[in-house]
């Protein structure tokens, strides 16, 4: 063999021993037990590294200043687990970096002190996958309110925090996340001081044309159908009784809603039934018109009274 064959081959060896491990090297990962806490709370950073190899642990305030900072060995099965306290900081974010050199996986953890008390709302209680929900109610001023959306298995599909604004009120928008049909749980606020609301994903098409309404009516578009859809959004599906009636209908009225769709004479019909029902819907969403009505209503019957009595006197 010629001495420039094994340069050749010493020298490949010797890049292949080097650059090995880094080539192997596992992406660290990092997850926190929870993403908002107050001071003196124990937070569990946990997460995959390479096996056998010490993963320091830093948490950094606003300043990009070390507030803590230790070191954990991984397992053989390249997991690893750190329990820390919550250092006496102010209220903020904290950044926390998990890792060895470049190779870091980093989280936030937002640092408040928790609501006393918390209202919830939602833009929407329906919606489809891609949405965009805006959740708003009010809280402690100046407090940190988490929001997190739970699916029916009671699994996290969405999580962030925001902070109530000084009256107390606050505000964040989030996207329906790719979950199947069903019930999400969008709960705000922190520790056992909630307000939960139920927000409905149905499948694609499936959220307007199964309506009897719109069978009636010929179109999703109408004026009427879009008044019952917004009744369902903001009076239905706000509460549990609600939301109930609504997958109930969702399940049983397609049948119906196409059989009506075929027959001229039951769309009258519908319709004829519907209109005192759409009626009473509008006054709902205009107080001052419903105000009016009720109004004319007790003047009506006032009149009524006052001349069969004016009536019974003469007699």
């Amino acid at each position: 063999m010629s001495k420039r064959l094994l340069v050749i081959i010493m020298t490949i060896l010797l890049t292949i021993l080097i650059f090995a491990p880094f080539a192997s090297a596992a992406d660290v990962t990092l997850t926190l037990s929870t993403e908002i806490a107050i001071v003196g709370d124990s937070i569990t950073a946990a997460g995959t590294a390479d096996a056998d190899t010490w993963v320091s642990i830093k948490v950094l305030n606003e300043d990009q200043n070390i507030v803590f900072f230790d070191a954990v060995k991984a397992g053989a099965d390249g997991c690893y687990t750190k329990t820390f306290p919550v250092p006496d900081v102010a209220e903020g974010i904290l950044t926390i970096v998990a890792g060895y050199g470049d190779n870091v996986a980093v989280r936030t953890l937002t640092i408040g002190t928790p609501t006393s008390q918390v209202s919830l709302n939602l833009s929407a209680y329906t919606g489809l996958v891609g949405d965009s929900i805006t959740a708003t109610g009010t809280a402690d001023a100046d407090t940190w309110v988490s929001i997190k959306v739970l699916d029916e298995d009671q699994n996290i599909v969405f999580f962030d925090a925001v902070k109530a604004e000084n009256d107390g009120n606050y505000s964040i928008t989030f996207t329906i996340p790719d979950v199947p049909a069903g019930i999400l749980h969008v709960i705000a606020g922190y520790g056992p001081v909630v307000a939960t609301k139920n927000l409905t994903v149905s499948e694609e098409g499936a959220v307007d044309e199964c309506f009897i309404a719109t069978a009636a009516f010929g179109s999703k578009f109408e004026p009427s159908v879009a008044l019952l859809r917004a009744f369902r959004d903001k009076y239905l599906l706000s509460n549990t009784y609600g939301n109930a009636f609504v997958n109930f209908y969702y399940q049983n009225s397609p049948p119906i809603a196409a059989y009506i769709a075929d027959n001229d004479t039951l769309k009258l019909g519908v319709r004829v039934i519907l209109a005192p029902i759409i009626g009473i819907v509008y006054l709902l969403f205009h107080p001052v018109m419903m105000s009016i009505v009720v109004g004319l209503i007790l003047l009506i019957s006032m009149i009524g009274i006052m001349k069969k009595r004016q009536l019974s006197i003469r007699q």
